[in-house]
């Protein structure tokens, strides 16, 4: 590339950057981790920065990435000063030095003696495109209000963990704790899950998933890539149905039974969507929220199954992809310390808490 035509495309790409940029939701979680740094005031430069810096050696998954981390936005343009052109403007410029040391590469093995280690491009941008399982970033604190089991919160609480947001959770176990909640004036719709975040109050649970994940960088901007999140995610949704009512019968039987009827048409279309990737993800680009709620899922039946001898493995063996994208998935942001370390109650106390709620309020 000539030096002109390079000089372009960093001006596009600047362009493109500042246009992400100002469609992001308004957020400080970039500005608290800079601020340890002493770069808090420059936080716009930085942000513009790294994302040149990446784009420009070819990795679009991570610009993604951290753009839905910074969580930058017009609103806190708004309360500064200067335009967000003429903001995006003096960022731009006063961007350049650091452009300029991220984007000159490190010193190499060779220079210092050392032998070169191969690198595999591919698992490089699928690092970069997945939430880090180091030291949780500086995410607002959630809370979570269900019964303490499964049921239809537990996809929440996956996303939050692997999302990095740290949450604690209130249980209902009888029928003045749902009273409670509901003269709160919380719930939209009277119903459960509640997930306080951000001074927001979200229900529904796929509303409240896609916020969570879009906060946790797992959900795709690109509008194809987000319509096969959503699919994959309603399809779990489905599926989940065969499973969802299992500690309320305790019927092993019945359950593998759905389960035999359902998994070719559910599991076997994610073996086949998962055989086009080669991130192991959904999405070429790294991890999703789909990744997140199939992993659920698969956790759910394992659990479920535990009593049966070979129940699962014969039920999944045929979908070594599928499995595969279950081991990638718990090692994302802290779904694992999450899942080793979660204390609920058996699924027999849990259906008693659940009907002794419900049956309260129905005057049983």
């Amino acid at each position: 590339m000539t030096k002109a035509s390079k000089k372009k495309q960093n001006k596009i790409n600047k362009a493109l950057v500042l246009e992400w940029l100002q469609q992001m939701e308004t957020g400080s979680a970039l500005k608290q981790e800079l601020r340890k740094y002493g770069l808090d005031k420059e936080w716009k430069s930085v942000a513009i920065a790294i994302s040149l810096a990446w784009r420009e050696s070819g990795h679009d998954s991570a610009v993604t990435h951290f753009l839905n981390n910074s969580q930058h936005s017009l609103d806190v343009f708004k309360k500064m000063d200067n335009s967000p052109q003429k903001a995006g403007a003096e960022s731009r410029k006063r961007g350049q030095n650091e452009i300029g040391d991220l984007a000159t590469p490190a010193a190499s093995p060779a220079d210092s003696g050392k032998r070169p280690r191969p690198t595999d491009p591919k698992r490089e941008a699928r690092v970069a495109s997945a939430p880090a399982a180091a030291k949780p970033p500086a995410l607002p604190t959630a809370r979570v209000t269900y019964w303490n089991g499964r049921g239809r919160a537990e996809p929440i609480r996956f996303l939050l963990a692997a999302a990095n947001i740290h949450f604690d959770e209130q249980h209902l176990s009888k029928p003045e704790h749902l009273t409670t909640v509901r003269k709160s004036g919380k719930l939209m719709y009277n119903q459960v899950p509640l997930v306080e975040i951000d001074g927001m109050n979200l229900v529904q649970s796929g509303a409240a998933a896609r916020y969570i994940a879009r906060k946790g960088g797992l959900y795709p901007l690109e509008a194809r890539q987000a319509y096969l999140v959503d699919a994959v995610y309603d399809g779990v949704s489905d599926f989940r149905g065969a499973v969802l009512s299992f500690p309320f019968h305790l019927d092993t039987k019945k359950l593998l039974e759905t389960l035999q009827a359902k998994i070719p048409r559910y599991v076997g279309k994610w073996e086949q969507l998962l055989q086009s990737t080669d991130s192991g993800f959904f999405l070429h680009t790294g991890a999703s929220m789909a990744d997140i709620v199939v992993f659920e899922v698969i956790n759910f039946i394992e659990d479920a199954l535990n009593g049966e001898k070979g129940a699962f493995e014969k039920l999944f063996g045929p979908y070594p992809k599928v499995l595969h994208l279950c081991m990638l998935a718990k090692r994302i942001g802290q779904l694992a310390m999450y899942v080793n370390k979660r204390k609920q109650l058996p699924w027999q106390q849990y259906a008693a808490a659940v009907r002794s709620t419900l049956d309260g309020l129905r005057g049983r």
